[in-house]
């Protein structure tokens, strides 16, 4: 399994070159840094720490004939470790990304993980 580290900040690094999955590669990660709640916990985690971390994408896995997706971490250093705030599945084609919940093992729309949390926020 080949890794790929993408650090973002304004800086995209990448261990690969593998011309043909960086446009799919960087799609994501732009995808995946525009969702709303990636977004709130960027912008939560900066204020926290008075701009010291950011929030960092990791692409655990790559599509394979058992797993037809991305893994995608979206992490923080925190100096001692890296936290993963969220896990993502993100299937190339069709293009769909997937909440992947790992206290369930289950990967959920984010439509439906979105359902989850507003319910979560409400009792």
């Amino acid at each position: 399994m080949k890794i790929k580290l993408l650090i973002v900040s304004f800086i995209f690094l990448s261990f690969s070159v593998h011309a043909q999955n960086d446009s799919i590669e960087n799609k994501i990660v732009d995808t995946i840094f525009k969702l709303k709640e990636v977004k709130q916990r960027a912008s939560y985690i900066k204020k926290v720490t008075k701009g010291k971390r950011h929030l960092s994408i990791f692409i655990e896995g790559e599509p394979s004939q058992e797993n037809p997706y991305y893994w995608i971490k979206v992490w923080e250093d925190n100096g001692s470790n890296f936290v993963t705030h969220f896990h993502f599945f993100v299937y190339p084609n069709p293009f769909e990304i997937k909440f992947y919940d790992v206290v369930t093992d289950t990967a959920i729309s984010l439509e439906e993980w979105r359902r989850q949390m507003k319910n979560q926020k409400s009792n």
